[in-house]
């Protein structure tokens, strides 16, 4: 069956509002969940996902995704190697300057 099979089966089997759906290797952090619960109280919303990062945790190997009109997604690719986790604003202002110069928004 494999992970996309295993997967597509969860989801078709499922009958809760919200699916979540982790990687075997995934490791969370507390209140993870909380977080992404949270972020579908804003009525626009319809698909959450986490900043991921790398084996170390400490770079962010990625940040979001888009979702096209036609259902395509295109992962963001931020590279973000040159600025710390501990640079929280350093962080959004690198996001927000890739988004920009890629999509040319804010």
């Amino acid at each position: 069956m494999g992970f996309a099979g295993a997967v597509n089966l969860g989801v078709n089997l499922s009958s809760g509002d919200i699916i979540v759906l982790l990687n075997p290797d995934v490791v969370v952090k507390e209140k993870w969940l909380l977080s992404l619960i949270e972020a579908f109280k804003v009525k626009e919303i319809g698909i959450v996902g986490s900043i991921i990062l790398d084996s170390n945790q400490s770079f962010i190997q990625h940040a979001g995704a888009v979702i096209k009109k036609n259902g395509i997604t295109e992962h963001i690719e931020l590279n973000l190697e040159e600025v710390s986790l501990e640079d929280n604003e350093g962080i959004k202002q690198k996001i927000k300057e890739k988004l920009k110069s890629k999509f040319g928004k804010n």
